[in-house]
């Protein structure tokens, strides 16, 4: 992906990784992935799949199983419901009548709507619309002030808010490298 993509994308090809290397495993930082829907009922289906497959501790199996089987189409069938279960048969482990319950009951819907919601307002603040790839910098906001939480995002031109439930800092950051790094030194341990 990196060689195929560097021209287009090359200020974010490796993020992640100094990200994991500088902050996550100095214990500075921690990093988790939300899946979002946007691009309609495969989107959300797909994304519940993903969060039945973390409940397994099976998240990045299905995350890449789904990547495999992705085309520029959308909402053509690929992420139906039966198709999701039959990528998830290809997972070592994974509990597939637990998994199958869990998609067709919609247990993680949801939770799902509130991470979409939260990226959706916060996305579209910053950029005028909601993208992908999109990095969020969490913060406790029982811990942390909205002042320096502000100064933090501004001094990276970054839009921020609270999360859906009152008791997070989302700041919407781009997936460079150096302006992450840049609002994550701001806000300090």
């Amino acid at each position: 992906w990196a060689d195929a993509y560097s021209s287009q994308y090359g200020p974010i090809i490796g993020t992640i990784k100094k990200l994991e290397s500088e902050y996550v495993k100095t214990g500075k930082a921690s990093m988790r992935h939300y899946p979002v829907a946007f691009l309609g009922q495969e989107s959300i289906d797909a994304s519940n799949a993903a969060m039945c497959a973390k409940a397994q501790d099976k998240y990045w199996e299905l995350h890449d199983a789904l990547y495999v089987a992705q085309t520029p189409e959308e909402n053509d069938g690929k992420y139906s419901k039966a198709n999701l279960k039959i990528l998830a048969q290809n997972i070592s482990g994974l509990d597939q009548a637990a998994f199958a319950s869990c998609v067709d009951g919609d247990t993680y819907v949801s939770t799902v709507d509130d991470m979409t919601s939260d990226w959706q307002a916060v996305s579209g603040a910053n950029s005028g619309r909601a993208g992908t790839p999109t990095f969020y910098i969490l913060v406790d906001a029982s811990k942390v002030s909205a002042e320096k939480v502000s100064a933090a995002a501004g001094g990276s031109s970054f839009a921020w808010g609270l999360s859906s439930d009152g008791k997070t800092y989302l700041i919407v950051a781009s997936p460079e490298y150096a302006k992450l790094k840049l609002a994550l030194d701001a806000l300090g341990n």
